[in-house]
């Protein structure tokens, strides 16, 4: 029941924070962390080790998605050998992210289960689902629905094409 609560305060939070537009990513990392801390049924003193863990694996994470992201900007101003270039980095970033995610594998089963730890990967993918989910909602309120989802409907196959 009390997960079930938490998920409702979720979602509502995620209403209003759409609406608002400077502090949004804060909150919703906020967000995300209490939804993984209740996923996990951390304990007060596991917590607050988890959490050290938790916090740099975001930043170091994050880091390497902004240098992704940094990479694949103004590719039409850039030659071919700066595209290749780059594209290259980018294929090294991705593997620099699956060594990150091995490294801190370790760093976190040092502060909690593994099974908490497939948990906090499960926790992380529903989240995300979650959150895209009640956005594609959100924008489809907004009379901004582009590719006929974001009224927040999935669209089914019924057997004579996708309605």
């Amino acid at each position: 029941m009390k997960y079930l609560l938490s998920i409702g305060l979720l979602l509502f939070g995620f209403s209003v924070l759409a609406q608002q537009n400077g502090k949004n990513k804060e909150r919703i990392l906020e967000y995300k962390k209490q939804y993984i801390i209740e996923s996990l049924a951390l304990s007060e003193a596991d917590k607050k080790g988890f959490m050290n863990v938790y916090d740099n694996y975001l930043q170091d994470k994050a880091a390497k998605h902004k240098e992704i992201q940094l990479l694949k900007r103004g590719f039409i101003a850039k030659s071919d050998a700066q595209l290749k270039k780059d594209i290259t980095r980018m294929l090294d970033i991705q593997g620099e992210l699956v060594t990150l995610e091995k490294s801190y594998m370790d760093k976190f089963l040092k502060v909690i289960t593994v099974r908490q730890l497939a948990a906090l990967y499960a926790a992380e993918r529903s989240f995300k689902k979650e959150l895209i989910r009640k956005f594609e909602g959100n924008r489809g309120n907004q009379g901004g629905n582009r590719g006929g989802r974001g009224n927040g409907q999935i669209r089914r196959n019924n057997g004579n094409g996708w309605k």
